[in-house]
């Protein structure tokens, strides 16, 4: 076979990248860790907590 200097270069580069980002923590957890420890609200769920308190006072 013949031997492709930029197909190596490019097989380096990858397995440099794989390597890289199985170390480094996923961006996930960073995001969940954050939105644990900040204030922030599912407006959802408060909506609908909301429209719950509504029709119960309605009764």
């Amino acid at each position: 076979m013949v031997a492709e200097p930029a197909q190596e270069r490019l097989l380096d580069i990858v397995a440099a990248r794989k390597r890289r980002l199985k170390n480094s923590p996923s961006p996930k957890s960073k995001t969940t860790q954050a939105l644990q420890s900040s204030n922030v609200i599912n407006i959802m769920d408060a909506l609908e907590r909301s429209v719950e308190a509504e029709k119960r006072a309605k009764r």
